[in-house]
């Protein structure tokens, strides 16, 4: 990609398992003490480089160009609860690792991303 020999943007991202979605809208739905709004995510940001090294640390993903450093300095991190979803809901919080390389495998299998072998 464009930053495969440049460090990439420092900048965080709120990220989430559309998996755990999926399990959270269901469960809103048939819960009877769950009303409004919920909030899911993971409990801080997640800085776009540790995403980069999830992939670069798979064996499957070890041989794509991906960034290997990131801009300094990182602005600063912020908490997300959700606690309520925990609460209310059962919100399972799913490894982000597991949802990146997985979206990653996908991808591939989609044809989106050459797969590389």
């Amino acid at each position: 990609g464009n930053y495969k020999d440049k460090p990439i943007p420092p900048i965080y991202f709120g990220v989430i398992d559309v998996r755990d979605v999926a399990y959270c809208h269901i469960e809103a739905a048939f819960r009877e003490h769950a009303k409004g709004r919920y909030t899911i995510s993971t409990p801080a940001n997640v800085p776009f480089i540790e995403l980069v090294e999830a992939l670069a640390k798979h064996p499957e993903f070890s041989r794509y160009p991906l960034p290997k450093s990131q801009e300094s300095p990182l602005p600063k991190r912020y908490q997300i609860d959700s606690s309520r979803a925990i609460k209310d809901l059962g919100f399972p919080r799913s490894p982000i690792d597991k949802a990146v390389i997985d979206m990653a495998a996908q991808f591939i299998k989609l044809g989106v991303v050459k797969k590389i072998d």
